[in-house]
């Protein structure tokens, strides 16, 4: 239960999102990452 209210918290914090390749980055507003993600 923590670490779906952390991603839930994390995806209310993204401003911005970046894909490449397979990685997928979300950033807050400041810049600052929020959330990393790679496909495997």
């Amino acid at each position: 239960m923590d670490q779906e209210a952390g991603y839930l918290a994390a995806l209310e914090t993204a401003a911005t999102y970046r894909v490449e390749g397979s990685k997928l980055e979300l950033r807050t507003a400041d810049g600052a990452i929020a959330a990393q993600f790679q496909r495997r």
